[in-house]
């Protein structure tokens, strides 16, 4: 018999401020684009549809972050759970919930080019079948979202440190660590 693992790691609600602030940023900016109607000498640049577009996109994402990191600051959950079963991801906007790793395939780190200077990476959980925990909602942009990682990642699963306690590194070993034990204790 094996004793249960449980290692819970909470949401950084100074990693959360940050985020909260970057999103303010980008709802002025977009709203600045929007009312200033700044020129510049670049032709492409200086279109009406343009400007109007990137602007209202900015606004947008801003308010949406805005929402979304003011609510988490008041969330006492933590952000994720690994325990001998699987883990529970409150991590982020798209998080699945509970996923148990006798559905999981394989651990892996994905990075995307977050800006020219740095490199967003992530945890990457390949499941057996996504259809079962992206059916657990509906519809709606949460489900458009987790459709979008799949395109993109090859699952709806990707964990960031973002909005942890923790460092990327240890989120990947951790998550590593609990996979292997499962696999070696299906073993024997």
């Amino acid at each position: 018999m094996h004793s249960e693992t449980i290692i819970s790691i909470p949401l950084s609600k100074n990693k959360i401020v940050k985020l909260l602030i970057f999103s303010l940023i980008f709802v002025a900016a977009g709203l600045w684009i929007l009312i200033a109607q700044p020129q510049t000498s670049n032709f492409i640049f200086n279109n009406v549809w343009l400007k109007n577009t990137a602007g209202g996109i900015s606004a947008i994402m801003g308010i949406a972050g805005v929402f979304y990191f003011a609510r988490k600051l008041t969330d006492n959950q933590p952000g994720l759970v690994i325990d001998n079963e699987g883990f529970t991801d409150n991590s982020s906007a798209v998080a699945l919930g509970k996923i148990y790793w006798q559905d999981v395939i394989a651990v892996e780190e994905k990075a995307i080019q977050a800006s020219l200077a740095s490199k967003q990476r992530f945890v990457t959980v390949l499941l057996k079948n996504p259809e079962t925990y992206i059916n657990r909602y509906p519809d709606g942009i949460r489900k458009k979202m987790m459709l979008m990682n799949v395109k993109y990642s090859g699952t709806p699963v990707n964990i960031s440190a973002n909005s942890l306690k923790t460092n990327f590194t240890e989120l990947k070993q951790l998550l590593q660590q609990q996979f292997d034990t499962f696999r070696s204790n299906q073993m024997v």
